[in-house]
C-alpha cells in the first residue's frame, strides 16, 4: 500500500496540494470544490473495472476489482475508515473486462457476474458472505462481451443479466433465482456495445441503454424482452443515467472517447449539452460529491491520468471541471462512502500501474492551513495528540475519533498555541482498544489520520528490588494502574519508615526509581510496600555488606 501526493487543479491556474498528513489549498477555490486523500493498493496485473459493495455483511463498503491479465476477481474488505484490509483473490481462468454485483441466488450475499471477453461467456461467482466465492459457472452469451449489467427484467424477483457485445448489441439471460440462468437471447445490432439498465420512461420496466458510438435506448417490455432501439440525439462510448435536474425523470450522460467530451441529454430527450474533457474520457460515475443536493459527474481520462469532476447545478447543466491527477491509464471509476463520513469517495482502476486508487473525499472547500503529521501517544487511561499548525491559526479544528469499525464521532477541540503547537488529550478511552483520530476544520476539510493502541493498565505491583551497582542504593521496579496518589515506602524489620516516596504522579505503567540514602543502610532484611487507593503490594529486600 502506498500513499501518493495529489495536486488538485482548481480553475484555470490556482492549485491545491495534499499528502497523507499535510494539506494545503488555494485561497480561491472554485465553488463546491472538494479535496481528496489518495491511497494506492496493488491490484494484480491489469485492473479494468471496479465496484463498491458490502461483500461480507458488516455494513462496511468493500471494493471488488476485475484483474484482466491475471484472470482474477479481487475483493478488498473495507475497514470502515476508508482503508482497505484483507484481500481475496478468486481465479476466473481467462480475461474479464467488466463486472456487476448483486444477489443472484437470493441467499442474502452479493454475487458477481463478469464477462469473459475471449471465450464469449458469462461467468457467475456466487458469494460466500466473507469476500470469497464458490467456483465460477460459465454460460454462453455472445461473441466478445464488453460489459455486464444486472436487474430484474421480468418482475419475478430474480436478477437477470444483460451483457454488451462486441459484434452485436447485447445478450440476455433471465435468472432463475438460484444462481442459474435460462436460455440465451441476443439482440442484434452493431458493436462494440456497452449497456446499462435503467427505467428511463417511468413505466416500471427496466430499459437497456446502449453506448456503441451512438446512444441507443431499448425500452423494456417487462417480460425480459425489449422493443426496437431508439436513437438518442447524443453520442458516446459509455453512458450513465441519473436525475440531474430533479424532475424525477432519468437523464443520460455519455463520454465520447475519440472527441474528448461529455454529452448530457435530459430525460425524454428534451435538450442536450456537451462539455470538453481531457484526452480519452472513459467510464463515468455519478454522485453528489460536494453534498449540495445535486448529482455531479466523475470521469477518468486515460492518457491524462486524472479524474475530472463536473459539478451539477441541479438544472441539468454542469460547471467547470475540477481535475484530480491520480495515475496514468485509468480505465474505470466508481463512487461510494468508504469511510462512512457522509462524503462520497472515489475508487479508480489503473490498468498499466496495476493498482486501484482510493480517493477519500475530505469534504468542504479547501483551507489555507497546513498541519504537520499528527503524533499519538497512549497510556492505559488517555491518548495525547500533538501536531503543528501553520497558516491561519484562528481556524478551529474538531477532533474526531473512531474505534475498531465504528463511525467517526467528534470528541473534542484541538488546542492551538500562539507558536502553532497544538495538542489534544482524550481521557475517554478503553484500555486494549485501537483508536483512530483525525481533524476537521471549521470549513469541513479533513486533516490527517493517526492510529494508536491504548495499552491495558498494569496491576499494582513490585517487580524487583535490586541494588544499583554504581551508587549501591536500592532500586525498585514497580507498576501503577493509574495516575492517582501512590506511596512507595521502605521499612525495617521493626516497622520503622526509612524512605517514603510519593509516586502516583508518574502515572500508569512500569517505573524504576532509586531510593536515595539507602547506600548507607546496615546489612539486614527490609520490606518495600506500594500503596494506591485500597490496593497494596510488598516485597522483601536483603542488604548484604
Amino acid at each position: 500500500m502506498a500513499r501518493r501526493r495529489i495536486e488538485l487543479r482548481i480553475g484555470p491556474g490556482l492549485c491545491a496540494a495534499l499528502t497523507l498528513m499535510i494539506a494545503c489549498a488555494s485561497s480561491s477555490p472554485s465553488s463546491g470544490a472538494s479535496m481528496f486523500l489518495q491511497t494506492d493498493y496493488p491490484a494484480g496485473l491489469e485492473p479494468v473495472d471496479v465496484s463498491i459493495t458490502d461483500m461480507n455483511g458488516d455494513v462496511i463498503p468493500d471494493v471488488v476489482v476485475v484483474d484482466y491479465n491475471a484472470f482474477n476477481i479481487l475483493v478488498y474488505l473495507g475497514s470502515g475508515d476508508g482503508r482497505l484490509g484483507s484481500r481475496f483473490s478468486t481465479p476466473t481462468g481467462s480475461p474479464m473486462l467488466a463486472l456487476a454485483v448483486g444477489d443472484i441466488n437470493r441467499d442474502g450475499w452479493p454475487d458477481v457476474a463478469t464477462a469473459d471477453f475471449e471465450r464469449g461467456t458469462l461467468l457467475i461467482l456466487l458469494g460466500n458472505g466473507d469476500g470469497s466465492f464458490r467456483p465460477s459457472v460459465s454460460y454462453s452469451i455472445g461473441l466478445n462481451p464488453f460489459s455486464v449489467a444486472l436487474g430484474d427484467l421480468n418482475h419475478d424477483g430474480n436478477l437477470d443479466v444483460v451483457v454488451g457485445l462486441h459484434y452485436n448489441l447485447f445478450g440476455i439471460r433471465l435468472g432463475n433465482g438460484d444462481g442459474t440462468f435460462g436460455p440465451e437471447t441476443v439482440v442484434q445490432g452493431s458493436g462494440p456495445a456497452r449497456v446499462i439498465l435503467a427505467d428511463v420512461n417511468r413505466d416500471g420496466h427496466l430499459d437497456a441503454i446502449v453506448a456503441n458510438g451512438q446512444i441507443l435506448v431499448c425500452l423494456g417490455n417487462g417480460n425480459g424482452t425489449f422493443r426496437q432501439p431508439l436513437v438518442a440525439p447524443m453520442y458516446g462510448n459509455r453512458v450513465v443515467a441519473g436525475d440531474l435536474n430533479g424532475d424525477g425523470i432519468l437523464d443520460l450522460v455519455s463520454s465520447v472517447q475519440s472527441g474528448s467530451f461529455l454529452t448530457v441529454q435530459l430525460g425524454s430527450f428534451r435538450s442536450g449539452s456537451s462539455y470538453p474533457t481531457a484526452v480519452d474520457p472513459l467510464q463515468l460515475a455519478l454522485g453528489d460529491m460536494n453534498r449540495d443536493g445535486f448529482l455531479d459527474v466523475a470521469v477518468p481520462t486515460y492518457y491524462d491520468g486524472s479524474v475530472s469532476l463536473f459539478p451539477g447545478h441541479g438544472d441539468g447543466t454542469l460547471g467547470a471541471a475540477t481535475v484530480i491527477p491520480v495515475a496514468s491509464r485509468m480505465v474505470a471509476v466508481t463512487v461510494g462512502d468508504l469511510n462512512r463520513d457522509g462524503w462520497p469517495d472515489l475508487v479508480t482502476a489503473n490498468d498499466i500501474a496495476g493498482t486501484i486508487s482510493v480517493l477519500l473525499n475530505t469534504g468542504g472547500p479547501p483551507t489555507s492551513v497546513q498541519i504537520s503529521r499528527i503524533s499519538a501517544e497512549a497510556d492505559p487511561g488517555r491518548v495525547r495528540l500533538r501536531c503543528y499548525v501553520e497558516g491561519d491559526r484562528s481556524e478551529s479544528f474538531a477532533v474526531e475519533r473512531t474505534a475498531r469499525q465504528d463511525a467517526w464521532v467528534r470528541v473534542g477541540q484541538l488546542v492551538v498555541g500562539g507558536d502553532g503547537s497544538a495538542s489534544y488529550e482524550d481521557r475517554e478511552v478503553i484500555p486494549g482498544t485501537r483508536y483512530g483520530y483525525r481533524l476537521r476544520s471549521g470549513s469541513g476539510s479533513l486533516f490527517g489520520e493517526a492510529w494508536v493502541d491504548v495499552p491495558v493498565a498494569p496491576r499494582l505491583g513490585i517487580a524487583a528490588v535490586t541494588p544499583d551497582p554504581a551508587t549501591r542504593e536500592l532500586g525498585v521496579e514497580f507498576s501503577l494502574p493509574g495516575p492517582s496518589q501512590a506511596v512507595l515506602e521502605l521499612r525495617d524489620l521493626a516497622g520503622r519508615s526509612i524512605v517514603r516516596r510519593e509516586v502516583g504522579s508518574m502515572g500508569s505503567g512500569t517505573h524504576h526509581i532509586s531510593l536515595s540514602g539507602t547506600n548507607l543502610l546496615p546489612a539486614g532484611v527490609y520490606f518495600v510496600t506500594l500503596r494506591q487507593g485500597g490496593a497494596r503490594a510488598s516485597a522483601k529486600a536483603t542488604v548484604v555488606r
